[in-house]
């Protein structure tokens, strides 16, 4: 390692950091996720070796393979003290990154179902839990509930937002986002509720898509859903008309470079979207995605594009980007 390229990874570090883009699931300490584990195996499927596929350090064959650690990951939390376990101790991993504020997303319904709670008391206990963090921690928060691509998305949307009104609209739920196989066919209405939830809720809206490829799902994120940044996005880097949409409309993408090679999302011989987003200067913000899936913190992210671009005034600047494009507002940043 040259001692320039020491000094621009040393300076990355201590570089103040937000991450608009953390799965809960895919960021809780491995050894905290083995422990959890170990005190209810019930559902663990025969097949899956706790000490090899919690992790994903190698490029997977597709996203399907790149998921497996859900099959486990979904079992916890158990009880409310064992949520409020799993969120300060990812806050402290997130910590080491210098990671100044963070949105992190969940589904919750999988804590309502674990512990036979209500939606709302599932919403209560993940809010208690990153509010406790925040207090030890200092990193800000923001929450954003995912909505999963199936066919009963629309009725989970809708059960969603009518928790998010019964709670009174919690100020730290910032957003909702669509999660899940890009190659389901969406519920027609789908959209209808996103665009509650933004304009009603006043809720920013975040959509996975062109993760695999599809250009037309991030298409229908702008026109359908009206979608305030675009998950992963990488399909939009061959299309220059999708690009100036994006630039035009002001719609940041987020661009996962450990993640988007290791679900094959980007194969390895494959440009790094950044290069054509920095070429056509579409906003993008570096997130790390599920950095204790990877074994790797966002400091790695912002390393990468580092030796892609060598552009270092990009990086000293990206904290601004960050909170520029994030959906947590106000003196929260």
């Amino acid at each position: 390692m040259s001692a320039l390229q020491k000094i621009n990874e040393d300076m990355i570090v201590n570089l103040p950091k937000g991450d608009l883009y953390v799965h809960l699931n895919g960021a809780i300490p491995t050894n905290l996720v083995k422990e959890l584990l170990a005190k209810n195996t019930n559902g663990i499927p025969s097949n899956f070796d706790i000490n090899q596929d919690l992790n994903i350090l190698e490029p997977q064959k597709n996203l399907q393979d790149y998921l497996k650690p859900w099959k486990v990951l979904n079992l916890i939390p158990r009880s409310q003290s064992d949520l409020n376990k799993i969120v300060l101790q990812t806050f402290f991993s997130l910590k080491l990154s210098n990671i100044k504020f963070v949105e992190i997303r969940n589904t919750i319904f999988y804590i309502a179902n674990l512990n036979s709670i209500s939606i709302e008391e599932a919403i209560i206990w993940m809010l208690d839990a990153l509010q406790n963090a925040f207090k030890i921690t200092k990193i800000n928060y923001g929450l954003i509930i995912t909505v999963r691509r199936s066919d009963q998305a629309c009725k989970d949307a809708a059960t969603i937002i009518s928790a998010i009104k019964n709670l009174g609209c919690p100020k730290n739920i910032v957003g909702l986002d669509l999660a899940g196989n890009e190659d389901i066919p969406l519920p027609e209405n789908l959209s209808f509720f996103f665009k509650e939830a933004k304009h009603d809720l006043n809720l920013g809206i975040t959509i996975h898509a062109g993760e695999t490829g599809n250009l037309s799902n991030i298409l229908n994120a702008i026109n359908l859903f009206e979608a305030d940044r675009i998950g992963h996005g990488t399909a939009a880097m061959n299309c220059i008309d999708t690009m100036n949409l994006l630039r035009e409309k002001d719609i940041a993408v987020e661009v996962c470079p450990i993640s988007n090679r290791r679900t094959n999302s980007l194969k390895e011989d494959d440009g790094y979207t950044f290069h054509q987003f920095l070429k056509y200067e579409v906003p993008f913000v570096l997130c790390s995605d599920n950095p204790a899936i990877h074994n790797l913190n966002l400091i790695e992210d912002y390393k990468i594009f580092l030796r892609e671009t060598n552009n270092e005034k990009f990086l000293i600047n990206h904290y601004e980007q960050q909170k520029k494009y994030s959906f947590i507002k106000g003196d929260a940043l």
